[in-house]
């Protein structure tokens, strides 16, 4: 079976996925609604655990962003 230069180039060029892209980018933080859902904690028991300075969001430019370096060491039980 011969291809030619056509059919090689429209196998390169595939169309790619939202799901595959995100799945090849490594994730660097977590909405609120992405950590609650993830640690099944309500958004009220996040917000005590911040006030108790437990877990220490970051400034996103829309909403506050938890890292995932702040979210393992939280979950190791290690102190800020």
């Amino acid at each position: 079976m011969q291809m030619n230069a056509t059919n090689q180039t429209q196998d390169v060029l595939l169309p790619v996925t939202h799901s595959e892209v995100t799945q090849q980018i490594e994730r660097l933080a977590y909405t609120k609604e992405e950590l609650c859902s993830s640690l099944s904690l309500s958004p009220i028991t996040l917000w005590r655990l911040e006030k108790r300075g437990l877990i220490h969001p970051i400034a996103g430019i829309r909403h506050k962003l938890y890292s995932v370096s702040e979210v393992k060491r939280f979950l190791a039980g290690r102190e800020p």
